[in-house]
């Protein structure tokens, strides 16, 4: 990619690199890293043809909704857009990236890769603490495995039985109460 100052965002990033996506907002900065409201309008078509209905702003909300653990197909028919076409645009911008190639296809996969990261995590706290109140983690483990299977498909919950036999010692049973 360019380094040219005007085709890339220029924030700063965690790790001290400058960010290179592509600017979006009137401030030059692109969609993670603006203060502004609207992106600056463009037309969004690869090549001829209609422009995609899978505009900067439906890709923010799509991901944005992915963050707080929704499915990616629950959030693309919000923006009225088919899981399939998000879909689509995820696997040219996987096939791209491993060819080197930096476009909007590239910029969705990276960001809805994130999305995803940040929706795992806020699911599985969500549950968590369900699954702490109600003192079973069987119950979480069993959505985790459901929702993200390639990360917790194989997960062991330590317990194969509803019930558990706890043994103790003779000293330690007379010292609890009498029932």
């Amino acid at each position: 990619m360019s380094t040219d100052s005007t085709d890339i965002c220029g924030h700063i990033k965690n790790d001290g690199e400058e960010c290179e996506f592509q600017p979006k907002y009137p401030d030059g900065k692109c969609g993670f890293h603006t203060e502004e409201d609207e992106p600056i309008e463009e037309d969004t078509r690869d090549g001829p043809g209609r422009p995609t209905k899978l505009t900067y702003e439906k890709q923010e909300k799509i991901a944005s909704d992915i963050e707080q653990g929704r499915s990616m197909a629950s959030a693309a028919r919000k923006q009225d857009i088919t899981p399939q076409t998000v879909h689509n645009w995820m696997q040219r911008g996987e096939s791209d990236k491993e060819e080197g190639k930096e476009n909007e296809y590239t910029e969705f996969f990276e960001r809805l890769t994130r999305a995803k990261g940040y929706g795992e995590e806020w699911y599985f706290q969500a549950i968590m603490d369900l699954a702490q109140e109600n003192e079973d983690h069987r119950f979480l483990m069993s959505l985790m495995k459901q929702r993200y299977p390639d990360s917790w498909g194989e997960t062991e919950t330590g317990v194969d039985a509803d019930t558990v036999k706890l043994e103790v010692s003779e000293r330690v049973s007379k010292s609890w109460p009498e029932q």
